[in-house]
Formats: structure tokens, C-alpha cells, sequence
């Protein structure tokens, strides 16, 4: 994660729609349906996207200029983009996520990106609700309320837990393919893919974000929401959850 404008934006989903071969085939390949149990539909995206993708920070074109440097803008991929790529940072990974869990949404179940952000970071997630319930999801964080995801690798005499994303995708097909690695989530007594009130799944991962990246620590809230039909920003989290609680 990257120090980010406050004011950074997201792009309309509506144009990340238009390319979805790839994004058909994987939601193929995990068998996503309608009608298939949302927790499962959760750990079958997450799981394909921590094994199969890695954290890639933006690509930047230096240009040289008379003009003074007022910064450059987010590139944000498609899904299917990010799946050519093999990767992407916060932004493009919840994109990925949300249309592969779209393929599969069903009546009453929604999705959103969310946005947070403190004094000087901003940082993207998926919020998924299901029967007035939700569940983060944070690929990048390797984060699904209310667990940590993590790669477990064994060894003769050792096992060592690692953030799955900053191994490269062979690397790790090939280790599953060999019964050397497994995902696994932690602390071990938490029950991954829960879907909470929304006051308490957003409160667990603001904790978890605040634990994990001292740039996000200093007045972190949530200040967006976004999806097809919806673009809302928020000056607070209280401001968040008083609207969400209001539709």
C-alpha cells in the first residue's frame, strides 16, 4: 500500500464490464453460482485471487516537463486486465474480486468497493452484503472479515505463514500442486468469510488496517463507497454507517 490522494478517485465499473472473458472462465472454473452458499462463493474468490495474483504497485511514466509536477492519477485495471497482468494494487484487486463475485450475486446480495482513508494514505476494499449482513473483503490485505489469509509452507521440520501476494503466482500453484502450501487463516479460532452487522465488520477491519499500516493509523475512516449505481463520499465513518443504515 501506497500513500494516495485523499481525493482519489475511482472510475465508473460500468467500462470494467465490457472485457470479461477471463473473468467468465474463472467464475466457471470455481463452479460460482447463484445459488451456492455466500460465505463459499467469498472463500472461492478470495482464494483464487490470494493463489493466482500478486501485489504490483502502478506503473509510472516519468515525463519531463517545463510545467511544475502536481502528481499523477491512479491507473485502474479491469478485472480482466489484472488477470492478464497477474496482479495489481488495492484499487485493481477489489475490482477483480467484485466482478467474479458478481458472475454469481443473487437476490439480496449486493457489492461495493469501499474506501478509506487517513491524513496522508488512502486504501480500496470489497464490501459484500448478503441478507442485511456484510463481509469485507481486502485482497490486498489478505484480509476477509474476520480473518487473516495467509500461505502456509511446509517444510521437513517447519512450517512459516506468509502474505500470499508477494509470491509470484507459479510459485505458488506449484507448491499447492505439490501439497507444500495451503491457505490458512488467522489466529486460528477465527471462522473466516462471517458476515457481521455492518458496524462491526467495518470496526474490525478499520482495527485490522490500523494494526498493519502505521501511514493508515492517524484519523482513518471510511470516505467512499462506489458501485454501478451508486457513488457516495463520506466526511466520517459515523456519516458511512448513518447513511447505509438510512437507505
Amino acid at each position: 500500500m501506497r500513500a494516495l490522494k485523499k481525493d482519489k478517485l475511482f472510475l465508473p465499473l460500468t467500462p470494467f464490464a465490457k472485457r470479461l472473458f477471463n473473468v467468465l472462465r474463472i467464475a466457471s472454473e470455481l463452479g460460482l453460482r447463484e445459488g451456492m452458499n455466500s460465505s463459499e462463493k467469498a472463500r472461492k474468490v478470495m482464494k483464487w485471487v490470494m493463489v493466482n495474483t500478486r501485489y504490483f504497485y502502478d506503473k509510472y511514466i516519468v515525463v519531463v516537463a517545463s510545467q511544475p509536477f502536481t502528481g499523477l492519477p491512479d491507473y485502474v485495471l479491469s478485472a480482466d486486465e489484472t488477470i492478464t497482468r497477474g496482479g495489481g494494487d488495492c484499487e485493481d484487486l477489489a475490482i477483480l474480486a467484485y466482478t467474479l463475485l458478481k458472475q454469481a450475486l443473487r437476490e439480496g446480495e449486493k457489492l461495493y468497493l469501499i474506501g478509506v482513508s487517513s491524513k496522508i494514505s488512502g486504501h480500496v476494499a470489497l464490501l459484500y452484503e448478503s441478507g442485511g449482513k456484510y463481509m469485507i473483503m481486502d485482497p490486498a490485505m489478505g484480509y476477509a472479515s474476520n480473518s487473516t489469509i495467509m500461505l502456509t509452507i511446509y517444510f521437513r521440520n517447519a512450517t512459516v505463514s506468509i502474505t500470499p501476494l508477494w509470491l509470484d503466482p507459479d510459485f505458488k500453484k506449484m507448491l499447492a500442486e505439490g501439497c507444500l502450501a495451503e491457505i490458512t487463516y488467522h489466529p486460528e479460532k477465527t471462522r473466516p468469510y462471517t458476515f457481521l452487522d455492518l458496524k462491526s465488520a467495518i470496526t474490525a477491519w478499520l482495527n485490522h488496517l490500523k494494526s498493519c499500516r502505521s501511514c493508515l493509523a492517524e484519523n482513518l475512516h471510511v470516505d467512499r463507497i462506489v458501485n454501478e449505481t451508486i457513488d457516495r463520499r463520506f466526511s466520517s465513518t459515523e456519516e458511512f454507517l448513518a447513511w447505509m443504515a438510512g437507505r
